[in-house]
């Protein structure tokens, strides 16, 4: 209740339909019980695609709009060890995106431990795709941070981090009113807003953020807010500092300590 979070986004690993830990349909149905009991639409849902393990991932991207309603498709290119500018695996998925009108592609790029090829992690094929085909937009999950490249001021030579994006960016001519996105947490929920309203003309965003200031959860937030006895500690405010602040916590809450 003490979240600034108002949109969250429901996302997962790249594993085979039917060996993960979380599945699309079941992604799909978490997201129906939280909407539906704030009656609202806070939480989305990726779509994960694999186009390197074969067409009938492709075939696969319409199910995944029409039956379970995702706003967004997740690649990870480190898994296949493929580029989005491959002509044979990224091309034709992005061209599939196009076609069923869900423009907004989420690909992993970074964080490339595990034995995972730091030449694919690299963000390098976001800026070859994202001038060849101007209507999607990409969002760039993790930025190409690497864990053992230390950042600092922008080196154009780097091979690794997250100056491989920006070089990307800067290479190809793409400015603050392009289309590629560096995912930055917080700031992802503002940019699925705007790009949502572009993109999915059925929904009336104003509508919805009305219905999420408005619905049931807002209004126990406001609640919670308004009266003391009902407030948890959080990372807002201080716990009891002494034992006296304890025993009174206590006694405000019915002897429950949380």
């Amino acid at each position: 209740m003490n979240s600034d979070t108002v949109v969250a986004v429901l996302s997962q690993v790249p594993a085979v339909p039917g060996n993960s830990p979380l599945e699309t349909e079941e992604a799909a149905v978490t997201r129906e019980i939280v909407n539906r009991m704030t009656d609202s639409e806070r939480l989305l849902i990726h779509g994960i695609v694999a186009p390197d393990r074969g067409p009938e991932q492709l075939d696969g991207m319409q199910a995944l709009k029409e039956e379970q309603r995702i706003s967004a498709w997740k690649v990870y290119t480190q898994f296949g060890g493929w580029r989005l500018d491959d002509e044979a695996i990224g091309i034709p998925f992005i061209e599939k995106a196009r076609e069923l009108d869900v423009k907004l592609i989420c690909a992993h790029k970074g964080l490339s431990q595990f034995g995972l090829s730091p030449s694919i992690s690299s963000a390098d094929d976001i800026g070859l795709v994202a001038p060849m085909f101007p209507d999607v937009s990409f969002i760039v999950y993790h930025s190409g941070f690497e864990v053992n490249v230390p950042e600092g001021p922008y080196d154009p030579t780097a091979e690794q981090g997250v100056d491989t994006l920006v070089r990307a960016v800067v290479d190809n001519g793409i400015g603050q009113q392009g289309n590629v996105y560096a995912e930055l947490g917080p700031s992802l929920v503002e940019l699925f807003r705007a790009r949502l309203a572009a993109q999915r003309e059925t929904r009336d965003v104003e509508r919805n953020e009305r219905l999420v200031r408005e619905d049931e959860f807002a209004n126990a937030k406001l609640a919670i807010d308004g009266d003391p006895s009902l407030r948890r500690p959080s990372y807002r405010k201080a716990g009891p500092q002494s034992r006296r602040d304890f025993l009174s916590y206590l006694k405000t809450h019915e002897d429950r300590p949380g």
